[in-house]
């Protein structure tokens, strides 16, 4: 995805050079799936013929392009059930209805991707919509273990202390994508030591996903969101289960916070301490 937006082209496998030069000319609305995360964004418009090898962002894995740009407006939808529906190419009956929803049940693209692309910025701002504390979470707030709306996050020896140092969570520029869709003030955040296989949370978000709010990893997780720890924080030990990364949406996913929930205990003291709680106030 960012090689699409840095090079402002949109590219594919050989076989479908053809049908892009059968059916894309300066009219034709283009849209982007990300089969990830599930969003449809556009509308897009051809800022030229479709060629082969415009750039080298694919590696030549893909080498039928067409440069892009965004039209006046990006609007973006989740259509989970798009895989598979929204092929690659000109659309059939399904893919238009796909569209269609598109724009008719669509929000304006979010700040970050209206800019990559070229357009000024909402004049909304989203930050207004939060609002930053300082300290800690009190538990009632947060409320009971949502499963629609968790995220998990991965630290390891060589990060921990800094995550707990800024209070803030950290992943791959590639992730952001997923921060910017699915982190809403109320979405429940879980931490994975793993190196201990030790699960710790929740958390809540304590402002918007950026990048880099704080210079602390060298670069490599650009990805951030700030964060606060509940006052009854609790952790859970894995052992050898796969615990997933991001947005837990998937059965598995709901076993996983199933055994966190029964399992989970009040953090160890010094855990608690490293993040400011104050390990007389926990509960048992």
């Amino acid at each position: 995805a960012h090689g699409l937006w840095k090079k402002r082209v949109f590219a594919g496998p050989e076989w479908i050079m053809n049908d892009m030069l059968a059916n894309i000319n300066q009219n034709t609305e283009l849209f982007l799936f990300n089969e990830e995360t599930s969003m449809l964004l556009g509308p897009f418009f051809s800022n030229g013929e479709p060629g082969l090898n415009r750039g080298d962002a694919f590696c030549r894995k893909f080498p039928a392009q067409v440069p892009v740009r965004a039209g006046r407006e990006l609007w973006e939808v989740e259509v989970p059930w798009g895989r598979g529906q929204i092929t690659l190419g000109a659309q059939n009956a399904r893919g238009i209805m796909l569209i269609d929803v598109l724009m008719n049940y669509g929000v304006m693209a979010r700040d970050y991707l209206q800019q990559v692309w070229g357009l000024p910025a909402r004049q909304v701002d989203p930050a207004a919509l939060w609002r930053p504390k300082a300290g800690s979470i009190d538990a009632g707030e947060i409320g009971d273990l949502d499963l629609e709306n968790c995220y998990v996050f991965h630290g390891h020896i060589g990060t921990m202390d800094r995550i707990v140092r800024h209070r803030v969570f950290a992943c791959p520029e590639q992730d952001m994508d997923n921060l910017q869709t699915y982190i809403q003030p109320n979405t429940q955040l879980f931490l994975l030591d793993i190196g201990t296989r030790r699960l710790l949370g929740p958390f809540l978000p304590n402002g918007v996903p950026g990048w880099n709010l704080v210079d602390a990893f060298r670069g490599r997780y650009p990805a951030q969101v700030p964060i606060l720890p509940s006052t009854e924080l609790k952790q859970a030990h894995f052992g050898r289960k796969v615990v997933p990364f991001g947005r837990l949406r998937t059965e598995e996913s709901r076993m996983l916070m199933d055994r966190f929930r029964d399992k989970a205990r009040i953090a160890p003291d010094d855990v608690l301490q490293a993040w400011g709680l104050d390990p007389r106030g926990a509960a048992p």
